[in-house]
């Protein structure tokens, strides 16, 4: 998923797959939560699952937004439209746009986690469970139709992804791996295999939000709570060991500016990291954020929502303008 900026997005003109306005930017509440530092939460949309994953957006300012409960891909429009973009066979996690369509990853199987005990704790399954729900990224138009899938190894599971010298990187949450996927060639390679990407004594997930920026890749795992970068040599290979940038509890997907500061959900808070590792909380209420897009050249960030039961509420797509 590509959540640095815009000018990356080169998907022009997709149409809604089965063009069901959900709501109406009228009814949409503008709920804005009193932050740090003033900042300040802005709902501008609203889902009726909250299974809300990965978002991209195209050069017009449509937002495109995974839903992995709903197996949804929807479009937010800039007059805050929402509508079903599509409707996939598969649990999808990341979206990136493309000038034909768009590249997901996702899991044939459903994990189907279950409504939550009062009172306990919810577990996420092991990682050896999650890696059994056959790992794929699928291709579509811009329709929404599938027009390729391409399956991973037995055990993995993808989650994010951004682009990468003409392929796509890809975290995998139960391998320990990232992957890169040559879309025209149908392949997956492993990219870099290494500890700092293995969850927690065996927990989910590993590694998780990935991203690309001036040929230096960043990726978290959140069993852990860390971020860490790795370098790239001439041929596009990793250079070196992983460096940890900063520990960050419940690290997910995350945006990155040109230089080098990260953009962080982390248990309700958002959290700006330094590329010295500096860490500063900016803005706090966005209660299941998980994912971030930077848009606006960089004045304005972009988070949604991922809660579990019957009592986690609608998923929201929200705006947080960042202080100058």
């Amino acid at each position: 998923m590509n959540m640095r900026r815009i000018p990356r997005s080169r998907f022009i003109g997709a149409a809604s797959a089965g063009a069901a306005l959900l709501f109406a930017a009228a009814s949409l509440p503008q709920d804005v939560s009193n932050a740090a530092g003033g900042i300040q939460l802005e709902t501008i949309a609203t889902t009726e699952k909250n299974g809300l994953e990965g978002l991209d957006v195209a050069r017009d300012g449509t937002i495109f937004v995974t839903d992995a409960t709903a197996h949804l891909i929807y479009k937010v429009a800039p007059d805050r439209t929402l509508s079903v973009f599509a409707r996939l066979p598969v649990v999808p996690q990341v979206v990136l746009l493309t000038s034909t369509g768009a590249v997901v990853t996702a899991q044939v199987k459903d994990p189907h986690f279950g409504a939550p005990k009062p009172g306990v704790p919810r577990e996420l399954p092991s990682a050896q469970a999650m890696g059994g729900l056959e790992a794929v990224v699928v291709v579509l138009d811009k329709e929404g139709n599938v027009t390729k899938t391409i399956h991973g190894e037995a055990g993995a599971f993808f989650n994010g992804m951004d682009r990468y010298r003409n392929t796509y990187l890809i975290a995998d949450s139960t391998a320990g791996t990232i992957w890169q996927l040559d879309v025209d060639k149908g392949t997956v390679e492993a990219w870099l295999k290494d500890a700092v990407l293995v969850g927690a004594n065996g927990r989910f997930p590993g590694a998780n939000g990935l991203k690309v920026v001036a040929g230096t890749v960043y990726v978290a795992n959140t069993s852990v709570g860390a971020l860490y970068r790795i370098g790239t040599d001439s041929k596009g290979k990793p250079k070196g060991a992983p460096q940890l940038i900063a520990n960050v509890p419940r690290a997910d997907d995350f945006a990155v500016a040109t230089d080098g500061t990260i953009y962080i959900p982390s248990e309700g808070k958002i959290l700006k990291v330094t590329a010295a590792g500096a860490v500063t909380q900016i803005a706090e209420g966005c209660t299941g954020c998980d994912s971030a897009l930077l848009t606006d050249h960089e004045h304005s960030l972009l988070l949604v929502t991922h809660g579990f039961g019957p009592d986690a509420g609608p998923g929201r797509v929200y705006r947080l303008r960042l202080a100058p």
